[in-house]
Order: structure tokens, then C-alpha cells, then sequence
């Protein structure tokens, strides 16, 4: 952004979410509803998602959407991706930040 810009600006450094614990309850915050029975799911996708953001750059609304598209449904029964095919989403969701 130009100078005159950011002179008028208030800049924060909000520090990430880098622990499991923190992170599964802004999932859970967001996407409880969809979320009913599949927290062993969650676990895993955000220790994964912390692993992955070590190496590299990844924001928590890419977990989110990670979560609500890959296991977030209403009926835990009805899965709408095979195991392979969710394995690519999720790879795709959780790409480096450009």
C-alpha cells in the first residue's frame, strides 16, 4: 500500500493459533453445527494442518474451509467424496498462501 495510505492506518500483528487445542475450538466455534460426531476427524485434520503450516504459510480460514468441505455435513452417514478424492480437496485447500 502507498505511504499516505498506511499513515492512516493502525497496524496489529495477531499472532496464529499454532496449538490443537486452540485451533479445534475455532473450528468448533464456527462449524459446530456441521461438526456433530466427527471430532477425531477434526483432530487429525488440524494436527495435519499444523504440521503442514511449518513448512509452509497457511491462514486458519484455509482449515475452515478444509474442515467444512471435506468433513462437514449435516448427516455423518452421507459422504459426497471418495477417500482419494478428499485427500485432493484438502490438498488443494491447503496450499502455500501466494
Amino acid at each position: 500500500f502507498p505511504p499516505p495510505f498506511l499513515r492512516r492506518c493502525i497496524r496489529l500483528t495477531i499472532k496464529a493459533p499454532d496449538d490443537v487445542a486452540r485451533l479445534t475450538d475455532i473450528v468448533n466455534s464456527h462449524l459446530k453445527e456441521w461438526l456433530q460426531g466427527q471430532q477425531s476427524e477434526v483432530k487429525a485434520l488440524v494436527t495435519e494442518f499444523i504440521n503442514d503450516s511449518k513448512s509452509k504459510e497457511l491462514a486458519t480460514d484455509q482449515l475452515l474451509n478444509a474442515v467444512f468441505l471435506t468433513i462437514g455435513r449435516k448427516d455423518g452417514a452421507e459422504k459426497t467424496f471418495a477417500q482419494g478424492e478428499i485427500k485432493e480437496l484438502r490438498a488443494m485447500l491447503l496450499e502455500k498462501l501466494q
